[in-house]
Formats: C-alpha cells, structure tokens, sequence
C-alpha cells in the first residue's frame, strides 16, 4: 500500500513538472529525481509564499490548487501578476541563489509542491 501510495504521489508530482516550462531540458530521470525531492506545503488566504529580499522564502514552488498575487514594493506595492494551477515560481532565486525579487501572496487557499535549497 505504501510503496502505491509513493508510486501515485511521484506520477502526480511528474506530471505537474512535465508543464513546467524551465524544466523541459530535463531528461525524464531528473525530473524523477525532482519529483521525490518536491515537499507539498499549504498557504491560507493571505499568507506569504515568498517575500520580497527575505532569502530564507526563497523557493521554488509548484501550484496545485488556488492562486497566488505576485507583488513588487519599489517604491510601493504593485501587482504585477496572478498565478494558479499549474503556474510556478521561485525558479529564478533557486537557479541564481539570490534574494526573492517579488513577494508573493495566497489569494485563496493555496497547496503547492515546493523544493528548498
């Protein structure tokens, strides 16, 4: 049961990564091994998935359900766009190990598959 149950989860997890569009150089081994890294995590409605110039939010995440406002403060806040389903982000601060540029906000309840550092 255990091992069907894994089985499922990495199909699932592969599945939303196929979609992900900076990922389609991988061969389909690695992004295996990206599927078994993923951790799933849960947002509520206005929790903060990533924040702008805090390194410690930086992560790559995968949207499963809900959608998220992404938001830039220079020198006020500004929307500058709105992820859901299937949508990613974090993938710059991840490759590039910088500070987020933008602070990211659950609009809704929010579950993502996320990969730290």
């Amino acid at each position: 049961l255990l091992s069907k149950n894994a089985f499922t989860r990495r199909n699932h997890f592969l599945s939303l990564l196929k979609n992900v569009n900076v990922l389609n150089r991988l061969q389909e081994y690695q992004l295996l091994m990206l599927a078994d890294a993923l951790e799933p995590m849960t947002f509520k409605a206005g929790d903060k998935l990533i924040e702008q110039g805090n390194k410690e939010t930086a992560r790559f995440h995968v949207i499963e359900t809900g959608s998220v406002s992404v938001r830039i403060f220079h020198p006020e806040e500004k929307e500058v766009n709105r992820l859901q389903v299937g949508d990613f982000l974090g993938e710059l601060t991840l490759m590039k190990d910088q500070p987020p540029t933008a602070t990211v906000v659950a609009l809704t309840a929010v579950d993502t598959l996320t990969l730290d550092r």
